[in-house]
């Protein structure tokens, strides 16, 4: 199907995509990331119905922990509006709004790093054992969807690149740091900023 690309990646690293098994809001109802095709209607944050013009499907096994070392980031249910828990790349944008993000910024919504919010209450660093499927969204413009629920993820225009926006603010580690003990501190929940802590594989 036209838009439709199954990549070699050839063990290099992707910077933008929603990890298999992530579920986001389509035009008929929640569907697994991997299930969704070209021309699907998704939900963004946003901008209302939008039209998927193209999906990039990147799998990695046995060289998974290679080309990232550092593991995944494991967000629990329940952690940052998601109903279920689950894995986001290292350098995927997540979208944050909230009281938190406009006393620390001065901004209504940033973006953060997938790796720059681990070690934060109980999001933390993990590696599926059995490898993941990466999948990039593009469509005509960047985007924000909704991942199990409530999580914002963003989508770059070209589908794959590192986290960058037109549209929203992009905070570097430190300030995303800042933002999150703030962000905990203000939930009640433990805010003391450790070492990103290796978790066990939970899905």
């Amino acid at each position: 199907m036209n838009g439709l690309q199954d990549v070699r990646h050839g063990g290099r690293r992707v910077a933008s995509g929603l990890v298999g098994g992530t579920r986001i809001e389509t035009e008929i109802g929640w569907q697994r990331v991997e299930d969704v095709i070209p021309g699907t209607q998704i939900h963004t944050f946003d901008g209302g119905l939008r039209t998927l013009k193209s999906v990039i499907r990147a799998r990695y096994g046995a060289d998974l922990p290679k080309v990232y070392p550092e593991g995944l980031t494991l967000i629990p249910g329940g952690a940052l509006g998601n109903c279920e828990a689950l894995y986001v790349l290292p350098d995927q944008g997540i979208l944050l709004a909230g009281a938190a993000v406009e006393s620390v910024t001065g901004q209504h919504r940033v973006l953060v790093r997938g790796a720059d919010i681990a070690g934060h209450g109980e999001i933390g660093l993990a590696m599926p054992v059995d490898g993941i499927e990466v999948v990039s969204l593009r469509f005509e413009d960047e985007e924000v969807v909704y991942a199990n629920t409530g999580l914002c993820l963003h989508c770059p225009a070209d589908g794959r690149a590192a986290v960058q926006s037109q549209a929203f603010p992009v905070l570097d580690a430190p300030a995303a740091d800042l933002l999150m003990s703030c962000r905990f501190l203000e939930g009640h929940r433990a805010s003391t900023r450790q070492r990103p802590r290796r978790v066990a594989a939970a899905v």
